[in-house]
């Protein structure tokens, strides 16, 4: 149901302007934005029990916003356009370059991409688990958390960063594959 109406949607928009298809697409995100919001607004008045405060949700749902289209902002401008971002997770996913992938543009892109997130993996990891144990911590001391609760925390965390190590690990290895297929001419160096 869903692929149909996209497919509908992506029918519709194949002969407009950029211009208009972007408009389209901002509609249809505020629109989606605008109904998982009224949705949360009601969920809180339920839960509470109280007045309806409309003001309530807003930090959750324009941080997830930011958040979201700050990744895909900084993807997309690191990989060329959100079509060098999807280029480059469908060859990761199929585990094979595109047959008309060029060498020269192939080459330097995975190696950055490797080499950023060999980067960025131990401050994420570091970041993610410091703050987790300050918050827990402030659960701990503050809210008279009992320490057995304290604990479980301690160890879904430690085994949720355990997962995001194993799969950044994982797509560094996939794009090390694609690295090796391209072919060694241009000088482009595997890292």
């Amino acid at each position: 149901m869903i692929t149909d109406v996209v497919d509908r949607v992506t029918s519709a928009l194949s002969g407009r302007s950029g211009r208009r298809r972007r408009w389209v697409v901002a509609g249809i995100l505020l629109g989606t934005y605008g109904s998982v919001y009224l949705a949360l607004v009601g969920v809180f008045a339920l839960v509470h029990g109280g007045p309806v405060d409309w003001g309530r949700p807003i930090g959750g749902v324009v941080g997830g916003a930011v958040g979201v289209w700050g990744v895909l902002w900084w993807q997309s401008r690191r990989l060329g356009g959100l079509d060098g971002v999807d280029q480059l997770r469908q060859a990761a996913k199929r585990g094979r370059l595109p047959d008309d992938a060029d060498p020269a543009v192939w080459g330097p892109l995975l190696t950055r991409q490797v080499r950023t997130m060999r980067r960025l993996r131990p401050w994420a990891l570091t970041g993610l688990g410091l703050l987790s144990v300050v918050a827990l911590g402030l659960l701990v001391v503050v809210a008279a958390m009992p320490w057995g609760w304290g604990v479980l925390a301690v160890l879904v965390l430690g085994s949720a960063l355990g997962l995001l190590w194993w799969q950044s690990r994982r797509e560094e290895r996939r794009l090390r594959r694609l690295l090796e297929q391209l072919p060694d001419s241009d000088g482009v160096t595997a890292v």
